[in-house]
């Protein structure tokens, strides 16, 4: 009998221990899927070689609140909110974002996400493909010659020779921004503040994205006509007929720019500061002066590039252009780049582009296409002349060549070899009076 309730007794404890530790390891188990959301994704759609919609519909919060919903995408599979993403809210039901900086030709996948306190839920993964654009189509809304561009994703203010113009839908449709009747040669977006120059030397400022403007010539601390505006961090330039300025209260007030630049010929002009261009806390400047000359036409005029030194208030020349014109100046991150042209009377003798990349203290010659001009968009630079335009999208590490015609109807021809580019786009106006885009990337 004893012995038999040493038996009965080994089994109860045997039954204990192994209900306990069955406990223990219920108690222990890992958060499973039942505790996140319930999500699921719907289908992608208006579809654009730029943005695309798509969403997803919570069916189930899971253990704790959504904290937050939305849409990720990527070129690879099984997207996460580690890569791209679009926050549409926190609530169930169901959501729709936009899927943005799409690139041209490539196959994208996209899944709707869903948070709690415990976790990310995915839905199920979809792909599209985005279309392939064909090359030089019609920018559609706007037949006014582009002398301006600038751009901030698919937003775009262009100043044209009546007025400013502004397209949200990368240049599919625009509308008017002011300045009706003026060319429009500078446009600088600063601050929340719109810039513009006119060909008259006017400078206006914009406060409200160009719905109205206030015409700030009359705060400078005599008269002058300005040419262009560039902008460091802290400072907002002017270069005009007689020097150039600053102004640290949005065009307020300004102070003149202590000696350095050429200054003005009696009868024959020069002097002063044209094509501004700023980086961080760089600025530089080009001035010309009066020199005679006999071969191959005279008069002329020859150019330096200057540095402002801001400890000294003054101008620095570090780059001799001699007798050429500047077609154009732009800063690109670490690179300075340079081009100008020489001209035989009423046609180009020859050109050439400089590029620097330690401030302007050295430089190397990049190219000598004829008449070449550059533009600059954030990290993407172009390089456009007669019949040859060259794309960069790392700073001008390296390029690429873009044919200058496919896609063009025929007899059409481009007005001049000027190309500005925005984050996606090159530009051009052509002689059917059209503006035409072609998608770089």
């Amino acid at each position: 009998m004893k012995t038999t309730g040493y038996i009965f007794l080994i089994m109860i404890m045997i039954f204990c221990f192994s209900n306990c530790k069955k406990k223990a390891t219920q108690n222990s188990t890992p958060v499973t899927n039942s505790v996140l959301p319930g999500i699921s994704t719907s289908p992608v759609t208006q579809i654009t070689d730029t943005t695309a919609m798509c969403g997803g519909t919570v069916t189930s919060e899971g253990a704790s609140a959504l904290s937050e919903v939305g849409i990720c995408w990527d070129t690879l599979p099984s997207p996460t909110t580690l890569r791209q993403f679009a926050i549409a809210g926190s609530g169930t039901g169901s959501f729709a974002s936009k899927l943005t900086n799409l690139k041209i030709n490539k196959k994208y996948y996209v899944r709707a996400y869903a948070k709690n306190a415990n976790g990310t839920a995915y839905g199920n993964e979809l792909s599209f493909l985005t279309p392939v654009v064909k090359p030089w189509i019609i920018a559609t809304g706007s037949s006014a010659s582009i002398n301006c561009l600038i751009s901030s994703g698919a937003s775009i203010y262009a100043g044209t020779s009546s007025g400013v113009i502004f397209s949200s839908d990368t240049g599919n449709t625009w509308t008017a921004k002011g300045l009706s009747g003026k060319p429009v040669y500078t446009l600088l977006q600063q601050n929340n503040m719109l810039y513009a120059t006119t060909a008259v030397g006017e400078l206006y400022l914009s406060s409200d994205n160009g719905s109205s403007w206030q015409l700030l010539n009359g705060n400078f601390p005599y008269n002058v006509r300005v040419y262009n505006v560039a902008a460091t961090t802290t400072k907002l330039f002017a270069g005009t007929d007689s020097s150039a300025f600053y102004s640290t209260d949005n065009g307020n007030s300004w102070t003149r720019c202590a000696n350095g630049l050429y200054n003005p010929t009696p009868n024959w002009g020069g002097g002063g500061a044209s094509g501004l261009c700023a980086s961080g806390q760089d600025v530089y400047a080009f001035s010309s002066s009066f020199a005679p000359k006999t071969s191959p036409f005279a008069p002329a005029y020859i150019s330096n590039m200057f540095k402002y030194d801001e400890s000294a208030n003054t101008w620095q020349g570090i780059l001799a252009i001699g007798y050429s014109n500047v077609n154009s100046s732009k800063i690109c991150g670490n690179r300075n780049f340079v081009s100008t042209s020489v001209y035989n009377g009423n046609s180009i003798g020859s050109s050439e582009t400089k590029v620097s990349t330690d401030g302007g203290s050295t430089w190397s010659t990049l190219n000598t296409i004829l008449g070449c001009v550059v533009d600059v968009c954030q990290s993407n630079v172009v390089l456009s002349g007669v019949n040859y335009i060259s794309v960069s999208v790392d700073g001008g590490a390296t390029w690429s060549p873009v044919n200058t015609s496919v896609g063009v109807p025929p007899g059409v021809t481009f007005y001049s070899t000027i190309t500005f580019i925005s984050g996606y786009y090159l530009w051009r106006v052509g002689s059917d009076n059209n503006l035409y885009k072609y998608r770089y990337r």
